[in-house]
């Protein structure tokens, strides 16, 4: 963490990259829950740094690719939302989006309500952002749904009810749109 920190306070994320890629022999001496807060951590420590999105985007990938060879499946599914949302964030939501349809038939099967929630709501995001409001709609449903059923941090809630309020906006429901960015500032009172 403090060989992380230095890095990001020096400006030079790529050496963060390094250390994942040089130690990565190491990595699967870790528990499957510390494994997945390490590599987390990581890509954290580099989103600190303005403008590494695309430094973000290759340790996504390569994150993923070593989750595949050691069989890791959660922390591939992590790691794969995570690099859905930086491509929404960088403007290419249709590979965000390819990433997350096979993602979503996996994680029904495993039935892991969290992590669902996380992937509707993203997938909800991408919909608004290349404006197919029906489809928003329909994956915010879904993310509010399995939030319903599965213990959500307060954040995650307030996302899915910013989420709301923009796309009732997007209808002209102002009176709801307004009700849900309340619910959303509502955690931060």
């Amino acid at each position: 963490n403090g060989l992380a920190q230095l890095y990001v306070n020096t400006n030079r994320p790529e050496l963060i990259q390094s250390i994942a890629v040089n130690f990565a022999h190491r990595l699967s001496v870790f528990s499957k829950p510390r494994l997945a807060k390490v590599t987390k951590g990581l890509v954290d420590y580099v989103a600190k740094v303005p403008g590494s999105e695309q430094l973000q985007i290759k340790l996504c990938l390569w994150l993923v690719d070593w989750c595949v060879q050691e069989k890791r499946t959660y922390l591939k599914h992590r790691m794969e939302l995570k690099l859905a949302g930086l491509y929404l964030e960088v403007g290419e939501p249709d590979k965000g989006m390819k990433i997350i349809e096979p993602i979503l038939v996996e994680v029904r099967k495993a039935d892991d309500k969290l992590l669902l929630v996380e992937l509707y709501l993203l997938e909800s995001k991408i919909n608004y952002k290349v404006r197919n409001y029906a489809k928003a709609k329909a994956s915010l449903t879904a993310s509010r749904a399995n939030a319903n059923n599965v213990y959500c941090q307060p954040g995650i809630i307030a996302e899915i009810d910013l989420v709301s309020g923009i796309l009732y906006a997007q209808d002209q429901d102002y009176k709801t749109s307004y009700s849900y960015f309340y619910e959303a500032l509502e955690p931060l009172m």
